[in-house]
């Protein structure tokens, strides 16, 4: 298994993330970032946001996305892994990958919000050590909110 580099998402990448929304799963549950011209605008002018495309050799193998929140020191995480990849462990390489960024570390810990159905993306994220939060979905979004604690002591989890 070789390595994979995460190498920051320019605007040429657009058109690889056209091809993966012919793809129904991937369209079912990334379809709110349509139309791709205006998310990438606003990923590439938030001073707080991150994104990444996971390469595997030549191959792209996924997407990572990070919000930064300033003023708590936390993150949302999103991933997306090429859909002629998923189920083969990519997710959790790209999630673990993303822990070695110098901006993650920082952080006291991520979110990241996965609609209830989505059973494989949570698992991917529960594989690395995210864990449910609230132990139900969100009552307004209906989407389950899980976390990855990075710095946080017993006083600040109990704080939250």
């Amino acid at each position: 298994m070789s390595n994979i580099i995460l190498v920051p998402f320019e605007q040429k990448d657009l058109a690889i993330l056209e091809k993966w929304f012919e793809d129904a799963e991937h369209l079912r549950w990334m379809g709110n970032i349509l139309p791709l011209e205006r998310w990438y605008k606003y990923i590439s002018t938030y001073p707080h946001y991150r994104t990444w495309l996971g390469y595997e050799g030549q191959t792209v193998v996924g997407m990572l996305e990070l919000q930064i929140n300033p003023g708590p020191k936390t993150g949302e995480v999103g991933l997306s892994v090429t859909p002629e990849l998923r189920y083969k462990g990519y997710g959790r390489r790209l999630l673990k990958l993303l822990f070695e960024e110098a901006e993650v570390a920082a952080l006291r810990y991520i979110w990241a919000r996965i609609e209830r159905e989505n059973e494989p993306s949570q698992r991917c994220f529960r594989a690395v050590g995210f864990y449910d939060r609230y132990g139900e979905p969100d009552p307004w979004d209906k989407l389950i909110y899980l976390r990855y604690n990075l710095q946080a002591t017993p006083e600040y989890e109990e704080a939250l």
